[in-house]
């Protein structure tokens, strides 16, 4: 796993705790997707709850920033890390 930046560009805001898996050829479920400037949507169907989904990721699917803790439930996604504020 390694840590990225994520720029939120309509409000001008980094989330600067993230998680994502390491860069693989762009391989689906064990690559993250190539650094980019992708358009985002929010999802709240299904059992997750709301997340963000990549648009723009070419044959990659489902790429989203939701809420995880561990590499497990990363499977190509970015997962905002919680932070210690101590």
């Amino acid at each position: 796993m390694s840590s990225t930046d994520f720029p939120i560009s309509d409000r001008g805001t980094t989330l600067d705790s993230l998680l994502e898996l390491a860069y693989r050829n762009n391989l689906n479920e064990i690559s993250s997707v190539p650094r980019s400037d992708y358009s985002g949507l929010v999802r709240s169907d299904a059992s997750r709850g709301w997340r963000i989904e990549l648009e723009g990721t070419e044959e990659r699917k489902n790429i989203q920033v939701h809420v995880g803790n561990r590499p497990s439930e990363a499977l190509g996604c970015i997962l905002p890390a919680a932070s210690d504020s101590t």
